[in-house]
């Protein structure tokens, strides 16, 4: 109908479309046609422009009375026209109450949404319809709103986002800390949020009072507003925006990354806001990727066939990645990391020294192995104050085997992890977040890479002294040696250790 309603000149073999301007002035869209025709004349590279010149379209500075395509879009706009008229009623209710918001139901956000799935109406047209039912589930018009008005205060103050600005940041900033919007974008124009997972405290979250509660609505709160910077970012420069996420892991261990409790229900919750936007992100890098998150993550992507095509993971601070640098200049990347709070905690790539531990927290050395090598190690809990009780400490080795390609399933011996600190291995999904090794679908507990208990745990104090252990791998892959605080939400403690990976055989 699209094609029929409008004159077009098309040249196929250049893949470029042109509409009469004086008929597409009379097709019912979103945006004055005039507006429309600026927007997709500011994308016409010098190929097309060659190319428009040769045929005898191109007249001055613009195309002469046509607006210009490539031939994708032309179908993108017909398809938009068609998911519009299906749910046409709802949309023209959402009109009249003044609901019809930009930023989920404008052009640019069903050009998301089409993309997203991949040009297939028929599923864009499920997708919608799923999200009207749960958009209204979740008071979504009233949020909206809210949202919007606040948009248009930051925008008037000339100022990026911040996470202050988001609903629910107030109540959990001691326990999440995120750089919403940086001051500058991409080489591209694009989006930057910066994203320190150190300090996620994941376990706070989870386990006090209310504080997920606040969390959940600062995670919501925080996509929606996205949609509207990204939305109105979009209109503004003609193209499609997106957001570039920098995910930094510096200094952290599996602890960091993983609390079985905290990470279902932030499963549950980005299920749910996936059926509420469209992906709006574009490249998502990780940064400062310790050396077990190099070993796990090719293990993930053999068993689970986890598309990877736009993150990246860097075992540095991303100065030295020629890729992100052709979208991250390095001035921002080196403002980014200095924003990170300072360490309070060592690193796990030492082999030896003195390691302070918070109260409630955990410390891992991850060590990298094949089979026949045999690890020892040593340690000793420091003495506290002399006014105190014994200072104690839990202690035990964990691993994760790797998975041959012929093996679907991970086999051995020693039974699963079952201690205090609830830890699970975790890897990196196609968006950046950080996820439980689970298939898609599969209920808890059927872990492709679970950890395995190779040294039981057990309590130990400064009574025992310097305490020795080894342990001689049978297979290939990573053990995990985990001094625990987590029973403890008071009191710090200090261990001294020394760690030898030895070699194979």
């Amino acid at each position: 109908r699209f094609r029929q309603t409008i004159e077009l000149t098309e040249l196929p073999d250049e893949g470029v479309t042109l509409v009469k301007r004086s008929l597409w002035d009379f097709c019912a869209f979103e945006q004055p046609a005039e507006r429309l025709g600026k927007v997709l004349m500011q994308r016409i590279d010098m190929d097309t422009r060659s190319l428009l010149q040769a045929a005898g379209f191109w007249q001055g500075a613009f195309p002469k009375d046509y607006v210009v395509f490539r031939s994708h879009a032309i179908s993108e706009l017909a398809l938009i026209g068609q998911l519009r008229l299906r749910f046409s009623k709802e949309l023209r209710l959402r009109e009249l109450r003044g609901c019809l918001f930009q930023a989920l139901f404008g052009d640019v956000a069903l050009t998301r949404l089409l993309k997203q799935h991949h040009l297939d109406l028929n599923l864009a047209c499920a997708w919608f319809q799923e999200f009207l039912v749960e958009f209204d589930a979740i008071g979504g018009d009233e949020m909206m709103l809210k949202l919007e008005a606040r948009f248009d205060e930051i925008s008037r103050e000339g100022r990026r986002i911040r996470a202050s600005d988001i609903p629910g940041y107030f109540h959990i900033n001691e326990y999440c800390s995120v750089l919403y919007t940086a001051e500058r974008p991409t080489l591209d124009g694009d989006l930057v949020t910066y994203f320190p997972i150190r300090e996620l405290d994941k376990r706070t979250i989870g386990t006090k009072a209310g504080c997920w509660d606040y969390y959940e609505k600062f995670v919501t709160n925080g996509l929606f507003m996205r949609a509207i910077e990204l939305d109105s970012l979009s209109r503004n420069e003609g193209r499609i925006c997106t957001l570039t996420t920098i995910t930094d892991v510096a200094d952290c261990g599996f602890s960091h990354l993983v609390n079985r409790d905290f990470d279902r229900r932030a499963e549950e919750l980005i299920l749910r806001l996936e059926r509420l936007v469209p992906d709006l992100t574009g490249s998502n890098w990780i940064l400062n990727a310790p050396r077990f998150a190099h070993k796990l993550f090719p293990l993930a992507k053999r068993v689970l066939k986890v598309k990877l095509a736009n993150w990246f993971l860097c075992s540095g601070n991303g100065m030295h990645e020629p890729e992100l640098l052709e979208s991250v200049d390095a001035v921002l990347l080196a403002e980014l990391q200095a924003s990170r709070k300072a360490s309070q905690t060592g690193t796990e790539e030492s082999h030896l020294g003195r390691q302070h531990i918070d109260s409630g927290g955990v410390f891992e050395r991850v060590v990298s192995v094949v089979a026949g090598q045999h690890v020892t190690w040593s340690f000793s809990i420091l003495p506290g104050s002399r006014s105190l009780p014994q200072a104690e400490l839990d202690f035990g080795v964990a691993a994760i085997w790797e998975v041959p390609d012929d093996r679907a399933t991970v086999h051995g011996a020693a039974k699963e992890t079952s201690n205090s600190s609830g830890l699970e291995p975790c890897v990196f999904d196609e968006h950046g977040r950080m996820v439980e090794i689970l298939e898609s679908g599969m209920p808890s507990g059927d872990a492709l890479l679970p950890e395995r208990t190779v040294v039981e745990t057990l309590r130990y104090s400064t009574a025992h002294g310097e305490v020795h252990g080894s342990y001689t791998a049978g297979e290939t892959g990573m053990l995990i040696l985990r001094w625990s605080n987590a029973f403890n939400w008071v009191r710090a403690k200090a261990v001294e250790y020394t760690v030898d990976e030895g070699n194979a055989g």
